[in-house]
C-alpha cells in the first residue's frame, strides 16, 4: 500500500522544515514525492481517507491523504523562507501531478492552496526572480485540474476562490499596477 509510505515521508518533511541539518532528508522527501507523483496509482491512492494516525500537530481535519499532503506542503513552504525557492517548485509540482486526480479538496487544504497561491502572487516575490512566474502557472494549473475534472468534489476551493477572488483580480491588474509604480518614481524622480 503506497499510503503507507506516504505518511512517513509527509511526517518526516514537516519534522525537517526548521532543522538545517536535516534538510537532505526534507528536499529526498520532496523528490520521493515527486517522483511517485508521476504515477496515477498513487495519485488516486491519494484519495483514500486519512485517519487522522499521524504524530504531528496538524489542524483537525476531515479529508483524504491528499488534503493531508497539501497542508503539509503549504505548512513546509511557508515555513521554510530560507530554503523557499529550492523546495517550491518541487512542492508545487507534487500537487500539480495529482490535481487531475484527486476526487475532493477539504476547506482546510483549500485555504492552504489559496495561501500558497497569495505567496506567489506577491509582486515582491512574483517579480524577484525569472522563475517565479513558473510558480504561478503551476498554481493556476492546479485549480484549474480541480476545478475542470473534480467539481463537484470540490465546492470548497471554489468557495474559497470566491472568497478570496481579489487575489485573481490583483493577479490581473499586476501589469497596470506596475506601470503606475513606474511612472510615479519616475515623476519623484525628475
Amino acid at each position: 500500500d503506497v499510503l503507507q509510505l506516504v505518511r512517513p515521508l509527509l511526517y518526516f518533511m514537516l519534522e525537517c522544515r526548521n532543522d538545517a541539518s536535516k534538510l537532505g532528508l526534507l528536499y529526498s522527501c520532496v523528490f520521493i514525492l515527486l517522483r511517485l507523483s508521476g504515477e496515477r496509482k498513487f495519485c488516486v491512492a491519494l484519495n483514500r481517507d486519512y485517519d487522522g494516525r499521524l504524530p504531528v500537530s496538524l489542524p483537525s481535519f476531515q479529508g483524504t491523504h491528499a488534503d493531508l499532503m497539501i497542508i503539509i506542503c503549504q505548512k513546509v513552504v511557508v515555513s521554510s523562507a530560507e530554503h523557499l525557492n529550492s523546495m517550491l517548485n518541487g512542492v508545487l509540482t507534487v500537487i500539480s501531478n495529482c490535481s487531475p486526480y484527486l476526487t475532493s479538496v477539504s476547506m482546510l487544504a483549500s485555504v492552504k492552496l489559496l495561501n500558497l497561491f497569495e505567496l506567489v502572487t506577491k509582486p515582491k516575490f512574483l517579480y524577484g526572480a525569472a522563475h517565479h512566474p513558473g510558480y504561478v502557472s503551476l498554481m493556476l494549473d492546479i485549480f484549474n485540474n480541480l476545478v475542470q475534472y473534480q467539481y463537484a468534489g470540490c465546492p470548497h476551493l471554489v468557495y474559497a476562490i470566491v472568497r478570496r477572488s481579489k487575489l485573481f483580480y490583483n493577479l490581473l491588474q499586476l501589469p497596470e499596477f506596475l506601470e503606475e509604480e513606474e511612472e510615479e518614481e519616475g515623476e519623484q524622480g525628475c
